[in-house]
C-alpha cells in the first residue's frame, strides 16, 4: 500500500495582497486539527539558504559582497554579464534544490507545504530586474 503524500499549497502574488494574511489562517487551521505543517517562503536570491551563503561572503576578507540591499556597488556588479548570470544561475539551482529536494522531503513526511511565493513569482522578479536576459529560456530554469 501506497503512503499518501501530503499536499503542498501556493500563495502567490504581489506584495500587500493578503498572502501572509491567509496562509497563517490556513496554518491556524491546520494546527486546531493537529496537521503537520510548514509555511516555506521562496524568492529567488533570497531564500535561507541563499542568504546564508551571501552573509558567509560579506564576511569574508577582500570586501566580496556588498552590504544587503540596495547600492551603487550592488549594481556595478551585477552590471557585469557574469557576474548577473552566476548569480541567476546559483538563485535557480537553489531553488531547485528547496522545490526539488526539501519540499519533497517534509512531504514525504507527512508534512503539509505552504508556499509563500512560487516559481511563478521568482519568474516576474527576474524579468522585472533583469530584462535582457530571457532567464525562462535557460535550460537550468527549464
Amino acid at each position: 500500500m501506497r503512503r499518501q503524500v501530503a499536499p503542498i499549497i501556493a500563495f502567490s502574488g504581489s506584495d500587500g495582497s493578503g498572502k501572509s494574511t491567509q496562509i497563517q489562517r490556513l496554518q491556524d487551521h491546520l494546527d486546531r486539527y493537529e496537521v503537520a505543517n510548514v509555511c516555506c517562503w521562496s524568492r529567488g536570491g533570497y531564500t535561507p539558504m541563499f542568504s546564508w551563503a551571501k552573509n558567509v561572503l560579506r564576511r569574508a576578507p577582500g570586501d566580496l559582497l556588498p552590504p544587503g540591499g540596495e547600492s551603487k556597488k550592488r549594481d556595478r556588479l551585477l552590471e557585469k554579464r557574469w557576474i548577473r548570470r552566476f548569480w541567476l544561475i546559483l538563485s535557480i539551482l537553489d531553488l531547485g534544490f528547496l522545490y526539488g529536494v526539501k519540499i519533497r522531503w517534509w512531504r514525504r513526511r507527512g508534512t503539509w507545504v505552504i508556499c509563500d511565493r512560487y516559481l511563478l513569482d521568482t519568474r516576474i522578479d527576474f524579468e522585472l530586474n533583469f530584462p535582457g536576459e530571457k532567464v525562462d529560456s535557460w535550460w537550468v530554469w527549464q
